[in-house]
């Protein structure tokens, strides 16, 4: 409908995000583990073939498990930096009103005054 009305090739975009693909790609992999095993089950592969696909098994689960601790070790990392941002920029605006405050009362003394300093 888009080549008919503006006369160019539209290329249809997938929403998906990245991860969920991964996400997917994944259970596809470990469902057809799952199936090799079941079949290795009813007694037509050998035992050799059940010990690779529960490797395999094993290997996926355990590259899944660090691929999640790897994103909750970024957002814990991206946690922090946020906080210790917020924190260096309350610092930054304390400091600035006290370097404020200073000018300010300086600029007050009368360097000329002898009296200055029983003021003080």
């Amino acid at each position: 409908l888009a080549q008919l009305l503006f006369g160019e090739d539209v290329e249809e975009v997938d929403p998906t995000p990245e991860d969920v693909k991964n996400d997917f790609d994944l259970e596809d992999i470990i469902d057809s583990i799952k199936e090799s095993v079941e079949e290795n089950i009813s007694g037509e592969n050998t035992l050799a073939d059940l010990k690779v696909a529960e490797e395999n098994a094993i290997k996926l689960r355990k590259e899944e498990e660090l691929r999640l601790h790897e994103e909750n070790k970024t957002k814990i990392k991206d946690e922090a930096s946020k906080v210790m941002e917020e924190e260096m920029a309350k610092i930054t605006a304390d400091l600035n009103k006290k370097l404020e405050s200073n000018k300010v009362s300086a600029s007050n003394l009368d360097l000329d005054d002898p009296n200055q300093d029983a003021k003080l």
